[in-house]
């Protein structure tokens, strides 16, 4: 069994390894001693034959969703591997295989269904000093889109749009450390450094056409845009990657502009305590928690996405207060919706 483990773990060398054996998900070696004073379990060990005692530590199945809650704010990934057949039938040891990889930005069962900001994950794509692709992805609510910054302001651009997503997990090419920095001075996210040649274009828009994902600026003629395909390829490669599923509510990715918007840099964000306050980040004492009578999570996170996305279209503008007019006028139509 323990070299069932090793072979199994060496495939997921940055990964806590969820080893399901019995009830439990038992960890070993450096996954034990990592993970034991994260989740506030025993560390123990095991006979391990000719290794020995080694450190082990586990969780029980049935609640191993706070567990990994737990690891996955502090930044760890936890692959999980389970049994692949019944232990009754089995001959030898139980066939075992990782089903799915949790990163902080893919891990969305923790989370109650009714919250009202998104959990993103994004990549960026690099191609040039002044060209950048970003995607955006929250699995849990099937948003997906991509946009691009040129020229001089491009990078100040991108640290202001991060800012404003604050995602938790950032996709970046190996060696990228300058864009690494710019993402953390933005957002407390993890960085996952990936292969630099899964964010080349070409490369990237194989991965699109492997996630079948229907890229929505392309059916409009504008297949120019290298650094979008770029971000996005590489994002929907690192989804299939850890998922390990069908992702059919990630097929259509848009493109979408940050200067459609009234653009608002980080300082201004800051300073204006539209949707996190000043002194602790949270949101009371903000803009938002004065306004937010929503009663669902899709509601609160559309309000967020208006409030730090004010529109500058006089028509768009005029289309949004009819449409808040015709609801208080009609107070039987508003409690039906």
């Amino acid at each position: 069994m323990m070299q069932q483990y090793l072979e199994i773990k060496k495939e997921y060398p940055d990964a806590i390894l969820f080893f399901h054996l019995g009830d439990f998900y038992e960890m070993f070696f450096e996954d034990a001693e990592q993970a034991a004073p994260v989740l506030e379990v025993a560390l123990t060990s095991r006979d391990a034959g000719r290794l020995g005692r080694v450190p082990m530590c586990g969780v029980p199945c049935h609640s191993a969703a706070g567990y990994i809650a737990r690891l996955v704010s502090r930044g760890f990934k936890v692959a999980i591997c389970e049994q692949l057949e019944d232990p009754a039938q089995a001959k030898g040891v139980v066939r075992r295989g990782v089903t799915r990889v949790i990163t902080p930005g893919t891990f969305f069962e923790g989370q109650p269904e009714d919250r009202a900001q998104n959990s993103y994950v994004v990549g960026i794509a690099p191609l040039g000093k002044a060209y950048f692709g970003l995607a955006v992805a929250d699995v849990g609510t099937g948003d997906f889109r991509v946009t691009e910054f040129t020229g001089p302001a491009a990078k100040s651009e991108l640290y202001d749009e991060i800012y404003r997503l604050q995602p938790v997990e950032a996709l970046l090419p190996e060696g990228e450390k300058e864009l690494a920095g710019l993402v953390k001075a933005a957002a407390p996210a993890a960085v996952t450094f990936r292969p630099a040649d899964l964010f080349a274009p070409r490369r990237a828009s194989e991965a699109l056409a492997a996630f079948q994902v229907q890229a929505s600026w392309q059916s409009d003629g504008n297949d120019s845009r290298e650094a979008a395909v770029a971000a996005a390829g590489a994002l929907a490669a690192y989804l299939r990657e850890t998922q390990k599923r069908e992702l059919a509510h990630l097929k259509t990715v848009s493109f979408y502009t940050p200067g459609g918007f009234m653009l608002l840099d980080a300082a201004t964000r800051r300073n204006l305590e539209l949707t996190r306050s000043l002194q602790d980040g949270g949101r009371k004492g903000t803009l938002l928690e004065v306004l937010d009578y929503t009663l669902t999570g899709m509601g609160g996170r559309r309000l967020r996405e208006w409030l730090e996305q004010p529109l500058l279209s006089p028509q768009a503008i005029e289309a949004r207060l009819e449409a808040v007019a015709a609801l208080v006028a009609d107070e039987e139509l508003r409690e039906a919706v």
